[in-house]
């Protein structure tokens, strides 16, 4: 005390007053903690990333956290729920002595144990590199039993310190840098200067970002009593690598030239002046313009043998290589560096130095900005459908993993690659070995209307050229897809109509979608449909109604054609299906989105009939001379024997016209059996249009058929009707003037797969 004193010796000491300061005691229950992190992860975009079968890496090691445990365990039991292997891997660096028995007592404090937990705990100080941080190019660690994870999720407290100097000082952050690095990694970061440790965490931990299969994680904060007052599960969606598929005419390779445009350093920026992304100030001065970019798109990889679609190949490379001449002029470049760049010029370039293009050109652009680049590649499976149209698949299938494998996984050079395609053909092994690849598909919630028009945007195009009295239409044809929970228009077709309509306001709607594919996987759908069972699943597809199938969106090339249930998958991940509600894991609720793709199907059925046809001779010659001899009896009976074999359309969904066409497709071709006939279809003919006019070789017999679709199934009347109206409408007067002197009438009419045929009298 008397040193005390004489310290003080002199100096005023103000007025002490005692204070006391009462904290929130706002907190979670404990018997709430559970619910509250089960809550979170059930989030789609975090919880929905969890697979059956994924391995799943769980960090624990927060220090002095209260109710560690009970949400450690909480996050086992959620991976479990969703079919997948949990295990718990000690993230708290040098902690626990740096020894792994030491960290595996340091959990056992904290009530983690294998036996309470209900999974394996990996405990070990062995690490692997996962890649150089992004700034200072220092070596990044992680434990090695988490690396081997299919997915990791963080768990930590966020915590106070007495100095903030960056954004991250605590938290999951910190646990992926420091936790994750165990001795080895905290030791590169503590050995740098401790004025840059709020850099340092950021940059190593964007790293693991960028390298390692990073789900999201569970974040704690405690209020001033030690209680746990806040759960928040957070998510990072950057990935390494993200493959959008989507069908074709969907938008994708727009979203690309709009990504291009927004990252590349070289960009068109105006072009977001008046989006709503200009609104997002932060995020736009941050990435907007600030990358590199090589963009490349394999739509045109559609050659007849391996050898061109390689030459083909080599002329995208090097078209996209041009981009960047500049870089012969590059300070930052060395002669050697100029000439890898020259070989990418080359006409002649060997397959190695054709594989490895992305990832050297990756390298240039680099070294030249100082930036790391992304990669932008469109219809990355064109070339894979038409190798395998082609007969060189297999080869076709080596040339891109190993294209794959240099520019995405072994590219120290790579912020990000996003990929577009049809299908994801992962069975292949294309993507093999990409520890951060994420798939976003139709059935997928994130992003979901992204792809495609949502009604709202299509009515404000509609409002802005003055055309909303055509919604209807639009909507009836072009509507009707679900991705995820979005429901989309196909944005092809709306803006190929909306175009149409502003040069004749009159057009009617048309297919445009199916003008730009030759609709394989429906006519082989269609072939298939010998079998009863499949008959009747398109007729209520054509009806408009509900078909539930078990989806696999993940088949090669190989495995469509391999049986009816493949054929499904690649309906649905081609857009001529759609789902509806949710799906029951893998088992979807499928329908015809829409009037256009409905045409198609209705379109292959009629030309699969027409191609059956002349294959029962004996029952077109019955058909044909019961025609030209009145002789009714036969004539249905031919008629419901084809209709019973033929895939009908037959509800109310469609409309009476369309039916009544479908029927009228199916007399036309019968009828062509006869090739001696002239036969004529919707022809002028008295004061109207004969549904079929008929002359015979001799010219000296005319028959006119008037077709009627019996909504109400009374074929009887319909009958009738259809008799009326020839003779109202003076039908026979076009075979008159011809001279055909014998002439028949007839009134057919359908419902379902019956009919009933009346003949008129006999002129």
């Amino acid at each position: 005390m008397e040193t005390i004193t004489d310290l003080i010796k002199g100096v005023s000491v103000p007025r002490m007053v005692k204070i006391r300061e009462v904290f929130d005691d706002t907190h979670i229950p404990v018997n709430m903690i559970a619910d509250m992190v089960n809550a979170e992860l059930s989030r789609e975009a975090l919880g929905g990333q969890v697979k059956p079968g994924m391995r799943i890496a769980i960090t624990c090691g927060s220090r002095g956290m209260s109710n560690n445990a009970v949400m450690a365990k909480a996050i086992v039991d959620f991976v479990k729920s969703k079919g997948a292997e949990p295990y718990i891997v000690p993230a708290m660096g040098s902690h626990g002595g740096a020894t792994a028995e030491g960290q595996l007592q340091i959990l056992k404090d904290y009530g983690i144990t294998e036996e309470t937990m209900g999974c394996p705990i990996k405990s070990s100080m062995d690490t692997v590199q996962i890649g150089l941080s992004g700034v200072r190019h220092q070596p990044v660690f992680m434990d090695k039993n988490a690396s081997e994870a299919d997915g990791i999720i963080l768990f930590n407290r966020i915590k106070p310190h007495t100095s903030f100097r960056g954004p991250y000082e605590s938290g999951l952050m910190k646990m992926m840098a420091i936790g994750l690095g165990k001795q080895k990694g905290a030791e590169s970061i503590h050995h740098q200067s401790p004025a840059i440790m709020h850099e340092l965490i950021e940059e190593y931990g964007r790293t693991f970002i960028d390298n390692v299969p990073i789900i999201g994680g569970i974040a704690v904060i405690e209020n001033a009593y030690d209680e746990t007052y806040l759960i928040k599960g957070l998510m990072e969606n950057w990935a390494k690598v993200t493959l959008f598929t989507r069908p074709r005419r969907f938008g994708k390779s727009l979203n690309m030239s709009m990504l291009k445009n927004f990252f590349d350093i070289n960009g068109n920026k105006e072009i977001f002046n008046h989006l709503k992304i200009a609104q997002e100030t932060e995020l736009c001065e941050k990435y907007m313009g600030k990358y590199p970019v090589i963009s490349v798109s394999l739509k045109g990889i559609n050659a007849q043998t391996y050898e061109k679609a390689i030459e083909m190949t080599v002329q995208l490379i090097k078209g996209e290589a041009r981009r960047f001449q500049y870089l012969l002029e590059s300070s930052e470049l060395t002669e050697y560096d100029k000439k890898a760049y020259i070989a990418l010029l080359e006409t002649d370039v060997d397959e190695g130095t054709l594989c490895s293009s992305l990832k050297v050109l990756s390298e240039l652009l680099e070294k030249h900005y100082g930036k790391k680049v992304i990669i932008l590649i469109d219809e990355y499976d064109v070339p894979l459908a038409k190798a395998f149209e082609r007969d060189y698949y297999d080869q076709m299938v080596i040339f891109i993993r190993n294209l794959f494998e240099y520019a995405l996984k072994t590219n120290d050079s790579l912020k990000f690659a996003v990929l577009t395609g049809c299908m994801r053909i992962s069975r292949e092994s294309i993507f093999t070995g990409l520890n951060n690849l994420k798939v976003f598909s139709i059935a997928d919630v994130q992003f979901d209307e992204y792809f495609g028009f949502t009604d709202e945007e299509v009515r404000e195009m509609l409002e802005y050229y003055e055309l909303s009295d055509h919604y209807e239409d639009i909507r009836e044809w072009y509507d009707g897809y679900q991705f995820g929970k979005a429901e989309v228009y196909c944005p092809w077709d709306v803006i190929n109509y909306v175009d149409t309509l502003r040069a004749d306001p009159l057009a009617e709607p048309k297919n445009y979608w199916s003008n730009t594919s030759s609709n394989e996987a429906v006519k082989r759908f269609i072939r298939e449909s010998d079998k009863v069972t499949l008959r009747r699943e398109i007729e209520r597809l054509v009806a408009g109604e509900v078909i539930e199938k078990e989806i696999h969106q993940e088949l090669t090339y190989k495995e469509m054609n391999d049986s009816i249930d493949n054929l499904w998958s690649v309906l649905f991940t081609t857009g001529y299906l759609t789902q509806r509600g949710r799906a029951a894991g893998d088992t979807f609720q499928l329908v015809i989105p829409n009037m256009e793709i409905r045409k198609i199907f209705t379109a292959q059925i009629m030309e699969f009939f027409k191609e059956n046809v002349p294959k029962n001779g004996v029952l077109l010659n019955t058909f044909c001379e019961a025609l030209r001899n009145g002789e009714t009896e036969t004539i249905e009976k031919c008629l419901c024997d084809y209709l019973r074999r033929a895939i009908s359309i037959r509800d109310t969904f469609v409309r009476k016209k369309m039916k009544e066409n479908f029927y009228h497709g199916i007399l036309l071709g019968i009828l062509g059996y006869e090739e001696s006939w002239s036969v004529s279809s919707n022809k002028e003919s008295g004061d109207g249009y004969s549904d079929i006019v008929i002359e015979t070789d001799d010219g000296e017999m005319g028959i006119i058929l008037e077709l009627k679709y019996a909504q109400d199934g009374d074929l009887e009347t319909a009958c009738q009707s259809a008799l009326e109206q020839i003779g109202g409408n003076n039908y026979i007067d076009i075979l008159e003037e011809d001279g055909v002197e014998k002439i028949l009438k007839y009134g057919i009419a359908f419902y379902k797969k019956r009919c009933r045929v009346m003949i008129g009298e006999k002129s």
